[in-house]
């Protein structure tokens, strides 16, 4: 008579645990000026960062109801009214959302401050978005870190 191959068990056994993947970290952005969206996409690109812009005629908070992102990065126009909804719809998400939103003028800024975690009026870099959403990413390793 054979003896079972404990080999076999051993690998499905291995085979059976569950690896947990480290979850990718979701960018939105959603600027209306093409020259804001490709400054900001600059600021974003990271390896490790699933990061999504979206075009003038794509819906911001239908996408964060789907897949909520860890950061929406949203340029406003007050005296347009531009992305004034959608930043006023994405308040109902702050919980998992954070919000940097770029304003036309530092009065806009200052007036919708208290909507987003960080503000930034011109004259704003490229770095210091960078910066801000760097910063992001490392509170949001550290939650990752702390739930293991």
């Amino acid at each position: 008579m054979r003896k079972p191959d404990r080999r076999l068990s051993f690998r499905k056994k291995i085979e059976e645990t569950p690896v947990k993947k480290k979850e990718a970290f979701r960018v939105l952005v959603v600027a209306h000026r093409p020259r804001y969206r490709s400054r900001i996409e600059r600021a974003v690109a990271h390896p490790e960062w699933e990061t999504r812009c979206l075009l003038n005629r794509e819906d911001p908070v239908g996408m964060i109801q789907q897949k909520p992102p860890h950061l929406l990065i949203i340029s406003v126009d007050a005296e347009e009214k531009k992305n004034i909804g959608y930043l006023r719809a994405s308040q109902s998400f702050r919980e998992k959302v954070k919000i940097i939103a770029v304003f036309e003028t530092p009065e806009e800024a200052e007036a919708m401050a208290q909507m987003c975690d960080i503000a930034f009026a011109p004259a704003w870099r490229t770095a210091d978005i960078a910066q801000a959403a760097q910063q992001i990413f490392a509170q949001f390793q550290a939650r990752q870190e702390s739930e293991e």
